[in-house]
């Protein structure tokens, strides 16, 4: 519509964002390897904290290395899928925990203002991600089965360590 100017605003406007996408996820993505290593769930060198800048200079190496071989290892189809797969997970686990801590009565107690009609929206947002699941390609399902593996394996290796204080 505005021609090769348009083009490369369009351009300019995708790597800007791309640019902000990837410093928010170096600012935020290695905070939770750091609280996970806090907490005994991850190896304990990730809690470690530089003593001059007061950061998680070793989750913040180890979420760098992680990003860059899989950047090297995989294709971009292969990573929006595993990325767009994890989403749905994440998404699935919050809408069933919505479910768990209304029938808990997790929070009634401080609470303002309540979301109408009880478990109903929660429910259709948990069909709603299930239904986007099953549209997963095989290979998608494959790569998320990897991911959630790891991701249960390192649970269940810490679930014997216990928390520890930094």
């Amino acid at each position: 519509m505005l021609g090769p100017a348009g083009s490369n605003l369009l351009l300019l406007g995708a790597v800007i964002s791309t640019l902000g996408f990837l410093a928010a996820d170096m600012l935020a993505s290695p905070r939770t390897l750091f609280a996970m290593g806090t907490a005994g769930r991850l190896p304990r060198a990730l809690a470690q904290v530089n003593q001059r800048f007061g950061s998680p200079a070793v989750a913040i190496v180890t979420h760098a290395v992680a990003a860059c071989l899989l950047a090297i290892i995989a294709d971009f189809d292969t990573l929006t899928a595993l990325a767009s797969s994890a989403l749905l997970v994440i998404y699935l686990l919050s809408c069933t925990a919505a479910l768990v801590l209304q029938r808990r009565k997790v929070g009634e107690a401080t609470l303002s203002w309540r979301l109408p009609f009880g478990p109903l929206i929660p429910l259709a947002a948990t069909a709603l991600v299930v239904g986007m699941m099953t549209t997963l390609a095989f290979r998608e399902v494959v790569a998320l089965g990897i991911a959630l593996a790891v991701a249960g394996v390192t649970f269940l290796a810490s679930r014997n360590r216990g928390p520890r204080t930094p």
